[in-house]
Order: C-alpha cells, then sequence, then structure tokens
C-alpha cells in the first residue's frame, strides 16, 4: 500500500499529493481463521492536477534616492515541467522590469511610497502575485547656484550680483547661508 494510503476496517484512503503522481500498485491480501487467503492486486494511477507557481524570493521594500534598486522575482512550480513566467503588472516609472527582474534608480521625486505587483504564471493559467511596496527614502542634494555672476565692475560705480539658489531638498526646516 502506498505511503499516502490507509486502510482501516477494510476500506482504503488517502489524499495523494503532488509527490504521488503517477503509478502505485496496490496488493491486498484478505484472509480467515482456517489461514485460507484471498489476493487482490491492482495499479491506483494518481493524474496530476495543476497548482499555481508559488513566488519563492522576498521582496526589497527599501530603497535610497539616488542609489541604484534591484530585485529579482524568483518562482517555482511543483508540477513537473511547468514553465514559469514572470510579468510586472503594476510598477513605478522609475523603474524598469524585464521577466521579473526590477532595476533603477530613483530620483527626488521619486521620494515615498511605491506600489509594485509581479504575476508568475504557468502554462495552464494558473498565477500567484507578488504585491508590494517600495519606500523611497530621502538623502540631502545639495543646493545649486543657478545664476550667472556678474564679473565686470567699475571703480567708484555700485556693484550688485543677485544670487539665485536652489534646493531639492528645500522645505519650510531648511536654512540658507550665502558667503562670500
Amino acid at each position: 500500500v502506498p505511503s499516502w494510503l490507509t486502510c482501516t476496517a477494510g476500506a482504503l484512503s488517502g489524499t495523494p499529493t503532488n509527490d504521488e503522481v503517477g503509478s502505485h500498485s496496490v496488493v491486498i491480501t484478505a484472509s480467515d481463521v482456517a489461514g485460507a487467503t484471498a489476493t487482490d492486486t491492482f495499479t491506483i494511477t494518481v493524474a496530476n492536477t495543476n497548482d499555481a507557481p508559488t513566488i519563492t524570493s522576498t521582496a526589497v521594500t527599501s530603497a535610497t534616492e539616488d542609489a541604484a534598486y534591484s530585485y529579482t522575482t524568483t518562482a517555482s512550480d511543483v508540477d513537473s515541467g511547468d514553465v514559469v513566467t514572470l510579468a510586472c503588472t503594476t510598477v513605478p516609472s522609475w523603474l524598469t522590469c524585464t521577466a521579473g527582474a526590477l532595476s533603477g534608480t530613483p530620483a527626488d521625486a521619486n521620494v515615498g511610497s511605491h506600489s509594485v505587483v509581479i504575476t508568475a504564471s504557468d502554462v495552464a493559467g494558473a498565477a500567484a502575485t507578488d504585491s508590494f511596496t517600495i519606500t523611497v527614502a530621502n538623502t540631502n542634494d545639495a543646493p545649486a547656484i543657478s545664476s550667472t555672476a556678474v564679473t565686470a565692475a567699475s571703480e567708484d560705480a555700485a556693484y550688485s550680483y543677485a544670487i539665485t539658489t536652489s534646493d531639492d531638498d528645500s522645505d519650510s526646516s531648511d536654512s540658507w547661508t550665502i558667503t562670500s
């Protein structure tokens, strides 16, 4: 009797798993008190049913502005011979995705949370979904001077140069100092 079968009170019962797909020989012997026996030999064939793929990797859920990010989704399928296809269904614009492999470098405008959905599917259409959020952390960006200095001055004449600056990280808590 295969290991997934039990025999209780003359009845066979059990639930085969994917590991038991295939043919299994069963031999049942009945005997009486006088020692007479009868034997029944047969084969149980366990047919495969399609199982959905399983996502086997753990997503990288944090990224840093101006730093390269990458994550490769991996998946498997217990069904022998099944090919798993990975597709990105939701990806932020700063990422590229090829067959479940994400890569990109978030900019200052990408600081915050971004949803990602990657689907693993097999040829029979069964699917598993990897849904997660990537949180992009801000980094301090240096301020920029965007004006062009006035480089000529005349003796005995007032000189003036209005300095124009910007900072991608500027907010109400920032302070600026311009020194010469």
